[in-house]
């Protein structure tokens, strides 16, 4: 049982990056920052006028033992350990379904380091007391229609680094989940949360510790949830002024079948001084539906395509910061005085007690409807860009809305209107998480093209978001796409918005293709199909996106890490490698994580 804390009063570290005195950019955490604005402001090497096909390409690719649904965390001179010699390197870290992290040089793809998150046990028998990581078989329905074929590590871990006179240390913070025994049917699942080295990828002191607590009368089951939206990493946020690691847990689809029901959405909260020993009433526990039934319950997944929990401050006149996050379908009380925040908007506080919350009008009509809120990630413009609007959260779900929600005030819920800032009215399902950068919100429909919105203080009476004056591009993206941007502050010619192509599939299918638009007008740039088969990466894993720094660009596929930057002035001529397009769902699955 969570119990109630005074709040502490906290600073947040929401740097996009932290900038080292030789000018180059660490990538901590997804999306850059925690307020997932997807923007990295601080690059200087790549512009719209070298980001062409002739001087832009794939520069190496590291392969890896299973798919990466985590972006790449990028991490500039580590004194790295290897085989007792330290070097120093630029590092990208990566982790995999198969419950395995690596360290690659970011610069050239060579492996440094990894290591497996699955606990060696001596003399376990390998079809029934051994660990693996899990089948997609044996978890929620079996059906494993969202992830395959392991759901071993599946979100994007956080990086807590210092960086000093010798090098760039720190500890890299990640969930991963095992089953002990082989087949559809093991005897047991369980997360873990792990804390590493990275400069060896050793554990640290305490770590690692099993995620178990109980909210109400509600057990967390691990047999039933995965941990797909990315880890959030506040600073002073402990009850004794230490640092917290939280993470958001939803249902794998179909979990518990048997029961016709969907487990409740989770959210938890660590103190990392050391994970195996917390002070007491830690860890934090919130689940979002303790009171929720089925048919169409418990539900309230936190799962968000991936996306990181969001933090930052209400108001100005409120010193406290909040975490920010949006949940799936499932049951939904809270007008009526209930506790169960399906489909909602939520405002924790950091010991992940209920500040606020913020419910659509029409959500009586969705309960049935697979028509998630919290389909996308919540992104939190910097504090004070529009003096009219000076603390707005935005985010678009599967309705096809776009919400604006002032993050001190959210709005509740009234059943008759929405009573969020503004409500931007659409037709089309977004599954992914927006992008905002310079007066500009980026994002994508599920088979549409990616489009700017333009934001001012002026253009709307009741919120910032224009209906008019974006640009569109050209492509249209299959399962839409969650865009990062890059630029060089706000100098002319350098902000390029990138995204990946990922399909609509678990496993095989079709290679991932990255684009880059310009971020003024939304015309391509360069995409990974325009140099034949030079540039081609590896097979796509959806809700994917790229990172973005120091002149290089990183995703993630089915089985390798692709790094592409400057390349010599070259001439492309060989045909672009056809691309089948998927063969389209009769309709959006529900839980389509």
């Amino acid at each position: 049982m969570r119990k109630s804390c005074a709040l502490p009063a906290i600073s947040l570290l929401l740097i996009l990056f932290p900038v080292l005195t030789y000018g180059q950019t660490n990538v901590l955490t997804w999306h850059y920052n925690n307020w997932r604005t997807g923007a990295n402001t601080t690059e200087t090497v790549l512009t719209t006028t070298n980001v062409t096909a002739t001087q832009f390409g794939k520069i190496c690719s590291a392969p890896t033992d299973g798919d990466l649904n985590g972006a790449p965390l990028i991490v500039t001179n580590v004194p790295f350990t290897v085989k007792g010699t330290t070097t120093t390197h630029d590092v990208a870290y990566v982790v995999t379904e198969n419950d395995s992290v690596y360290a690659f040089d970011a610069n050239t793809c060579a492996l440094l380091n990894s290591v497996s998150m699955v606990p060696v046990i001596a003399g376990c028998t390998p079809v029934t007391t051994c660990e693996q990581p899990v089948s997609c078989l044996s978890i929620g329905g079996g059906g494993c229609q969202t992830i395959a074929p392991t759901i071993g590590i599946i979100s994007t871990p956080v990086i807590d680094a210092t960086v000093g006179a010798n090098g760039t240390t720190g500890t890299i913070y990640l969930i991963a989940e095992t089953q002990i025994g082989a087949g559809k049917s093991p005897s047991a699942w369980i997360h873990r949360v792990h804390g590493l080295d990275i400069t060896t990828l050793n554990e640290q002191p305490g770590s690692p510790v099993q995620v178990a607590g109980s909210y109400a009368s509600v057990t967390f089951k691990s047999g039933w949830q995965i941990q797909r939206s990315s880890l959030l990493l506040l600073k002073n946020a402990g009850p004794n002024g230490d640092t917290m690691l939280y993470a958001g847990f939803s249902l794998m689809d179909g979990a518990p079948k048997k029961l016709g029901e969907k487990p409740p959405g989770w959210v938890f909260g660590w103190d990392t001084t050391n994970l195996s020993s917390q002070p007491t009433g830690l860890p934090y526990v919130f689940t979002t539906t303790p009171n929720g039934t089925g048919p169409y319950g418990p539900g309230g997944g936190v799962w968000q395509a991936g996306a990181g929990l969001s933090a930052g401050l209400g108001s100005a006149t409120d010193p406290n910061t909040y975490i920010y996050f949006g949940t799936g379908d499932g049951t939904w009380d809270a007008g009526t005085g209930g506790e169960d925040y399906a489909d909602s908007f939520m405002k924790l506080n950091t010991n992940l007690s209920v500040a606020s919350y913020f419910t659509r009008a029409d959500e009586l009509k969705y309960k049935s409807m697979n028509i998630d809120y919290g389909s996308g990630g919540m992104v939190l413009v910097p504090d004070n860009t529009f003096s009219n609007f000076p603390y707005i959260s935005l985010n678009s779900g599967k309705d096809g809305n776009v919400y604006v929600v002032d993050r001190g005030n959210p709005g509740g819920y009234n059943g008759v209107s929405n009573t969020n800032l503004q409500t931007v009215p659409g037709k089309f399902a977004f599954l992914s998480t927006s992008a905002y950068w310079n007066g500009f919100l980026y994002d994508a429909i599920v088979g549409g093209a990616l489009k700017s919105w333009a934001l001012t203080n002026t253009c709307n009476a009741a919120g910032p978001v224009c209906t008019t004056g974006g640009h569109l591009s050209k492509v249209i993206f299959d399962y839409g796409v969650s865009p990062s941007v890059s630029s060089n502050g706000t100098t002319k010619g350098t902000g390029i918005v990138w995204a990946i192509e990922t399909y609509d599939q678990e496993t095989g299918g079709n290679p991932a293709i990255l684009y880059a638009f310009n971020a003024l007008n939304m015309t391509e740039l360069y995409d990974s199909t325009q140099c034949g088969s030079l540039d081609t990466p590896g097979l796509a894993v959806k809700f994917t996106v790229p990172s973005v720094a120091n002149g290089k660009v990183y995703i993630g596929t089915q089985g390798e890490m692709d790094v592409f930057g400057p390349v010599a002035t070259r001439t492309c001529t060989a045909a672009a490698p056809k691309i089948t397009k998927r063969v389209a769902r009769p309709t959006i699955m529900d839980d389509d994580r």
